[in-house]
């Protein structure tokens, strides 16, 4: 997990979630999302296929939200792990630095590879 400086007054935190789903990638998203949508009436939620430098297959999905009065964009990374595991990569931020961070958010997932090791 990486989180800003407490001192910052910024809610922005990036999170790393890996976890056994026997589906699809794509059901393992739908499957995160739908919950968001139900509880979050308001939210909006975009979801579309990403590739990784590596042409590793994903999905991010994009989500904003008001949370305890703040509004939160949300982009979510979702990776095929090994062995039916499914990865999850949260970056939250607020939604008013949302188009700044997107690229960055991107570029660090562009990169994303998994080893053997």
């Amino acid at each position: 997990m990486i989180a800003a400086p407490k001192s910052s007054g910024l809610f922005s935190n990036m999170v790393t979630t890996v976890e056994p789903y026997d589906g699809t990638l794509r059901a393992y998203l739908d499957a995160n999302i739908q919950p968001v949508k139900k509880s979050a009436v308001k939210a909006k939620v975009v979801s579309t296929e990403f590739t990784t430098d590596s042409n590793t297959p994903a999905y991010k999905a994009k989500l904003q939200n008001k949370v305890n009065d703040v509004d939160l964009a949300q982009t979510m990374y979702f990776f095929q792990g090994p062995d039916n595991k499914k990865i999850i990569v949260t970056c939250t931020a607020p939604a008013e630095f949302q188009a700044q961070l997107e690229p960055l958010f991107d570029g660090c997932m562009k990169t994303f590879a998994l080893s053997a090791h």
